[in-house]
């Protein structure tokens, strides 16, 4: 399997431009960019930290299916 590319018939979860929360502290985080890295499917998010700064990040899919489906939205 070449990175970047997903399975046939698998597909991503999350949509770019959805909102998740992180299942530590449920900071809300906006999905920029589905990545696919070694077969293994991350977001790119952005999120703004405790001072206001807008950071990013990626997250693994797994990681993210684990915290409570609950306040999703999509803009």
């Amino acid at each position: 399997m070449s990175s970047g590319k997903l399975p046939i018939g698998e597909s991503f979860k999350y949509e770019e431009g959805e909102i998740v929360y992180y299942k530590v502290d449920h900071h809300p985080m906006l999905i920029e960019k589905q990545v696919v890295k070694k077969g293994t499917k991350y977001y790119k998010v952005i999120f703004k930290n405790k001072d206001g700064e807008l950071m990013e990040n990626e997250i693994s899919e797994e990681e993210l299916l684990s915290s409570p489906p609950a306040n999703r939205a999509k803009i």
